[in-house]
Protein backbone atom coordinates (compact mmCIF):
# COMPACT_ATOMS: atom_id res chain seq x y z
CA UNK A 1 0.00 0.00 0.00
CA UNK A 2 1.29 3.46 -0.84
CA UNK A 3 0.77 6.72 1.02
CA UNK A 4 1.87 8.78 -1.96
CA UNK A 5 -1.60 10.31 -2.02
CA UNK A 6 -0.80 11.92 1.35
CA UNK A 7 2.55 13.26 0.18
CA UNK A 8 1.02 14.69 -2.99
CA UNK A 9 -2.01 16.16 -1.28
CA UNK A 10 -0.29 19.19 0.18
CA UNK A 11 -3.40 20.81 1.64
CA UNK A 12 -4.32 17.66 3.56
CA UNK A 13 -0.76 17.29 4.80
CA UNK A 14 -0.80 20.89 6.05
CA UNK A 15 -4.19 20.40 7.71
CA UNK A 16 -2.93 17.30 9.52
CA UNK A 17 0.13 19.22 10.71
CA UNK A 18 -2.10 22.06 11.94
CA UNK A 19 -4.29 19.52 13.71
CA UNK A 20 -1.28 17.95 15.46
CA UNK A 21 0.00 21.36 16.51
CA UNK A 22 -3.35 22.06 18.15
CA UNK A 23 -3.10 18.76 20.03
CA UNK A 24 0.47 19.66 21.05
CA UNK A 25 -0.76 22.89 22.62
CA UNK A 26 -3.56 21.06 24.45
CA UNK A 27 -1.18 18.49 25.93
CA UNK A 28 1.27 21.20 27.00
CA UNK A 29 -1.58 23.10 28.68
CA UNK A 30 -2.58 19.85 30.41
CA UNK A 31 0.94 19.32 31.76
CA UNK A 32 1.30 22.91 32.90
CA UNK A 33 -2.18 22.83 34.41
CA UNK A 34 -1.62 19.70 36.50
CA UNK A 35 1.79 20.88 37.69
CA UNK A 36 0.31 24.26 38.61
CA UNK A 37 -2.60 22.64 40.49
CA UNK A 38 -0.21 20.45 42.47
CA UNK A 39 1.81 23.49 43.54
CA UNK A 40 -0.88 26.16 43.93
CA UNK A 41 -4.19 24.31 44.06
CA UNK A 42 -7.14 26.00 42.34
CA UNK A 43 -7.23 29.67 41.34
CA UNK A 44 -7.96 31.91 38.36
CA UNK A 45 -4.72 31.01 36.61
CA UNK A 46 -5.57 27.34 36.83
CA UNK A 47 -8.97 28.12 35.34
CA UNK A 48 -7.18 29.94 32.51
CA UNK A 49 -5.05 26.87 31.78
CA UNK A 50 -8.19 24.73 31.75
CA UNK A 51 -9.82 27.15 29.32
CA UNK A 52 -6.68 27.13 27.16
CA UNK A 53 -6.74 23.33 26.96
CA UNK A 54 -10.41 23.44 26.00
CA UNK A 55 -9.71 26.05 23.32
CA UNK A 56 -6.88 24.01 21.82
CA UNK A 57 -8.85 20.76 21.95
CA UNK A 58 -11.87 22.39 20.36
CA UNK A 59 -9.75 24.02 17.67
CA UNK A 60 -8.07 20.72 16.84
CA UNK A 61 -11.47 19.05 16.69
CA UNK A 62 -12.64 21.63 14.17
CA UNK A 63 -9.60 20.91 11.99
CA UNK A 64 -10.26 17.17 12.27
CA UNK A 65 -13.73 17.69 10.85
CA UNK A 66 -12.29 19.82 8.04
CA UNK A 67 -9.85 17.02 7.24
CA UNK A 68 -12.73 14.55 7.06
CA UNK A 69 -14.62 16.75 4.61
CA UNK A 70 -11.49 17.33 2.55
CA UNK A 71 -10.66 13.63 2.36
CA UNK A 72 -14.11 12.74 1.07
CA UNK A 73 -13.62 15.33 -1.66
CA UNK A 74 -10.30 13.82 -2.81
CA UNK A 75 -9.88 10.99 -5.31
CA UNK A 76 -8.51 8.50 -2.79
CA UNK A 77 -8.91 4.79 -2.36
CA UNK A 78 -11.52 4.07 0.35
CA UNK A 79 -8.96 2.04 2.32
CA UNK A 80 -6.44 4.89 2.19
CA UNK A 81 -9.05 7.41 3.30
CA UNK A 82 -10.14 5.10 6.10
CA UNK A 83 -6.58 4.68 7.35
CA UNK A 84 -6.02 8.43 7.69
CA UNK A 85 -9.40 9.02 9.30
CA UNK A 86 -8.91 6.11 11.69
CA UNK A 87 -5.52 7.40 12.84
CA UNK A 88 -6.77 10.93 13.40
CA UNK A 89 -9.92 9.81 15.19
CA UNK A 90 -7.87 7.65 17.56
CA UNK A 91 -5.44 10.50 18.23
CA UNK A 92 -8.37 12.85 18.87
CA UNK A 93 -9.26 10.89 22.00
CA UNK A 94 -5.95 11.93 23.61
CA UNK A 95 -6.58 15.70 23.95
CA UNK A 96 -10.14 14.88 24.99
CA UNK A 97 -8.75 12.88 27.91
CA UNK A 98 -6.38 15.72 28.83
CA UNK A 99 -9.13 18.31 28.81
CA UNK A 100 -11.45 16.02 30.78
CA UNK A 101 -8.84 15.60 33.53
CA UNK A 102 -8.27 19.35 33.88
CA UNK A 103 -12.03 19.99 33.92
CA UNK A 104 -12.54 17.42 36.68
CA UNK A 105 -9.99 19.19 38.87
CA UNK A 106 -11.59 22.54 38.02
CA UNK A 107 -15.04 21.37 39.10
CA UNK A 108 -14.21 19.18 42.11
CA UNK A 109 -11.10 20.99 43.38
CA UNK A 110 -9.77 18.05 45.44
CA UNK A 111 -7.03 18.62 47.97
CA UNK A 112 -3.92 16.71 46.91
CA UNK A 113 -1.98 15.18 49.84
CA UNK A 114 1.69 16.10 50.02
CA UNK A 115 2.78 12.48 49.71
CA UNK A 116 1.19 12.26 46.23
CA UNK A 117 2.65 15.34 44.59
CA UNK A 118 6.00 14.10 43.28
CA UNK A 119 4.57 10.77 42.15
CA UNK A 120 1.73 12.55 40.34
CA UNK A 121 4.23 14.79 38.57
CA UNK A 122 6.05 11.70 37.37
CA UNK A 123 2.76 10.12 36.26
CA UNK A 124 1.92 13.24 34.24
CA UNK A 125 5.40 13.33 32.72
CA UNK A 126 5.21 9.70 31.58
CA UNK A 127 1.82 10.23 29.97
CA UNK A 128 2.91 13.42 28.21
CA UNK A 129 6.00 11.60 26.92
CA UNK A 130 3.71 8.91 25.53
CA UNK A 131 1.82 11.56 23.55
CA UNK A 132 4.96 13.08 22.07
CA UNK A 133 5.96 9.62 20.91
CA UNK A 134 2.63 9.56 19.05
CA UNK A 135 3.66 12.88 17.51
CA UNK A 136 6.92 11.28 16.40
CA UNK A 137 5.10 8.25 15.00
CA UNK A 138 2.77 10.49 13.00
CA UNK A 139 5.83 12.02 11.35
CA UNK A 140 7.38 8.66 10.48
CA UNK A 141 4.21 7.01 9.17
CA UNK A 142 4.92 8.61 5.79
CA UNK A 143 8.70 8.88 5.76
CA UNK A 144 9.78 5.68 7.51
CA UNK A 145 6.84 3.45 8.51
CA UNK A 146 9.16 0.85 10.06
CA UNK A 147 10.09 3.42 12.71
CA UNK A 148 6.44 3.52 13.78
CA UNK A 149 6.72 -0.10 14.89
CA UNK A 150 9.68 0.74 17.13
CA UNK A 151 7.76 3.68 18.58
CA UNK A 152 4.91 1.31 19.40
CA UNK A 153 7.29 -0.56 21.72
CA UNK A 154 8.40 2.70 23.34
CA UNK A 155 4.81 3.70 24.02
CA UNK A 156 4.10 0.26 25.45
CA UNK A 157 6.92 0.88 27.95
CA UNK A 158 5.43 4.27 28.85
CA UNK A 159 1.97 2.79 29.32
CA UNK A 160 3.35 0.03 31.55
CA UNK A 161 5.24 2.61 33.61
CA UNK A 162 2.05 4.65 33.91
CA UNK A 163 0.13 1.59 35.11
CA UNK A 164 2.82 0.83 37.69
CA UNK A 165 2.75 4.41 38.97
CA UNK A 166 -1.04 4.41 39.15
CA UNK A 167 -0.99 1.24 41.25
CA UNK A 168 1.79 2.56 43.51
CA UNK A 169 -0.02 5.85 44.16
CA UNK A 170 -3.37 4.11 44.62
CA UNK A 171 -1.87 1.84 47.27
CA UNK A 172 -0.47 4.88 49.08
CA UNK A 173 -3.86 6.60 48.91
CA UNK A 174 -5.81 3.69 50.37
CA UNK A 175 -3.15 3.01 53.01
CA UNK A 176 -3.47 6.57 54.30
CA UNK A 177 -5.21 6.93 57.64
CA UNK A 178 -5.67 10.66 57.16
CA UNK A 179 -8.00 10.51 54.17
CA UNK A 180 -11.72 9.84 54.17
CA UNK A 181 -12.96 7.08 51.88
CA UNK A 182 -14.72 9.60 49.65
CA UNK A 183 -11.45 11.52 49.18
CA UNK A 184 -9.61 8.30 48.43
CA UNK A 185 -12.10 7.40 45.70
CA UNK A 186 -11.94 10.91 44.27
CA UNK A 187 -8.13 10.86 44.13
CA UNK A 188 -8.16 7.39 42.56
CA UNK A 189 -10.38 8.76 39.78
CA UNK A 190 -7.85 11.52 39.11
CA UNK A 191 -5.12 8.88 38.72
CA UNK A 192 -7.21 7.02 36.18
CA UNK A 193 -7.95 10.23 34.26
CA UNK A 194 -4.24 11.01 33.95
CA UNK A 195 -3.40 7.45 32.97
CA UNK A 196 -6.05 7.55 30.26
CA UNK A 197 -3.64 9.54 28.08
CA UNK A 198 -1.08 6.75 27.73
CA UNK A 199 -3.87 4.17 27.32
CA UNK A 200 -5.24 6.15 24.41
CA UNK A 201 -1.74 6.67 23.01
CA UNK A 202 -1.32 2.90 22.96
CA UNK A 203 -4.60 2.49 21.10
CA UNK A 204 -3.53 5.15 18.60
CA UNK A 205 -0.08 3.72 17.92
CA UNK A 206 -1.58 0.25 17.51
CA UNK A 207 -3.79 1.68 14.77
CA UNK A 208 -0.81 3.44 13.20
CA UNK A 209 1.27 0.27 13.35
CA UNK A 210 -1.33 -1.60 11.32
CA UNK A 211 -1.09 1.10 8.67
CA UNK A 212 2.71 0.91 8.77
CA UNK A 213 2.61 -2.85 8.32
CA UNK A 214 0.34 -2.49 5.28
CA UNK A 215 2.78 0.03 3.82
CA UNK A 216 5.59 -2.51 4.08
CA UNK A 217 3.64 -5.25 2.31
Amino acid sequence: MSFLFWKKTKSINEMIENYMEGVDHCIKAFQEGIYYYLEHHHDKYYQKLTCDAHKFESGADDIRREIEHKLYGEALLPESRGDILGMIESIDRIPSAAEDCLSKLDVEQPKIPEFMIESLKELVEVNVEAYFLIRKAMHYINENPKETLYINKEIDVKESRSDDLEEKIAREIFASEELELASKMQLKTILVKIGDLSDRCQTSVDRMSLVAIKRRV
